[in-house]
């Protein structure tokens, strides 16, 4: 549930500006597809961190070395995964795109748990 406020969150603060200056792409752009699954996978694990552990100084490690082992998992580094995130971020719709297709695929698997 956090993290679809988080996601819901986001979405807003960004729709919400108007001279977003677009950043170059990156050389080593990740590919929006990959995006939308690291970004769930990292939202889905901050969440459950966040809710194991809400005093940050508690959670702060957890989630670093969780987030770490996400991005090893897509074969993604940290620098990569931030000029990626400026990328995408400078274009609102792309941006928007990403996270409508995180929150529906939370959603999809969060209906096919409950179903269980």
């Amino acid at each position: 549930m956090k993290a679809i406020f988080l996601i819901c969150l986001i979405l807003f603060i960004t729709s919400c500006s108007e001279g977003i200056q677009r950043v170059k792409m990156p050389d080593e752009l990740i590919p929006k597809d990959t995006m939308v699954m690291v970004i769930k996978d990292l939202s889905i694990i901050e969440a459950h961190i966040k809710n194991k552990f809400p005093p940050i100084n508690q959670s702060f490690k957890s989630l670093q070395k969780s987030g770490q082992l996400i991005l090893e998992k897509y074969n993604v580094d940290t620098t990569r995964f931030n000029a990626s995130m400026d990328y995408y971020g400078s274009r609102q719709k792309m941006m928007q795109s990403i996270y409508s297709q995180v929150l529906d695929s939370v959603n999809r698997e969060l209906t096919e748990l409950t179903a269980k």
